[in-house]
């Protein structure tokens, strides 16, 4: 499975779809101007995801694949959940899960100033931050750069009030971990 805004050219196409018997392209831009609220993908092989894809606020990415997970474009899901489970291929083959150089996973939650922008004020409603559930059998590649933010919002009300939110869940499960360039957790 791909999402991109690149078609496969027709000189690619066998060698992708001789791994799977199928190949399943959508179209990254048109995915981003629908304004979704859910996104949900179960593939059978490798998933790229190759530039970056953003839902609506408390939006909820949920890709699952049995191959390869590459991010090579930032999610973002502002008060809400990304998840990317890779997993066993059909022979037992692990597939890793890498996160490229510079990529961010965004589930921050909102901070919205309703006493400067009344019409802001459903904001509140995403001040926390969301979760982010990265899931593979073989390795999960942090690359030098690349991060995961699921920190707090806030919100300042008309009535010059505010509501604090509470930082999100990030939760990171692999049969190895290679964070490149001397990175934290």
């Amino acid at each position: 499975m791909r999402i991109d805004n690149e078609r496969p050219s027709d000189e690619q196409l066998p060698s992708a779809i001789a791994k799977t018997g199928n190949l399943v392209w959508m179209n990254r831009d048109r995915l981003n101007d629908a304004g979704l609220g859910g996104l949900k993908t179960v593939a059978f092989g490798d998933l790229t995801i190759g530039g970056d894809l953003a839902l609506a606020p408390g939006g909820a990415m949920d890709f699952t694949t049995s191959g390869n997970v590459t991010l090579d474009g930032s999610l973002s899901a502002r008060g809400g959940s990304v998840s990317l489970v890779g997993g066993t291929g059909l022979f037992g083959d692990l597939h890793g899960l890498t996160v490229q150089r510079g990529i961010v996973i965004d589930t921050r939650g909102l901070w919205t100033n309703a006493a400067l922008d009344p019409a802001s004020a459903w904001g509140a409603a995403f001040r926390n931050g969301g979760t982010v559930t990265l899931v593979t059998n073989g390795a999960l590649q942090l690359e030098s750069g690349s991060r995961i933010d699921a920190s707090a919002g806030a919100a300042l009300l008309s009535n010059g009030s505010v509501l604090g939110g509470a930082g999100g869940d990030v939760s990171l499960s692999a049969g190895g971990l290679v964070i490149d360039g001397g990175g934290t957790i």
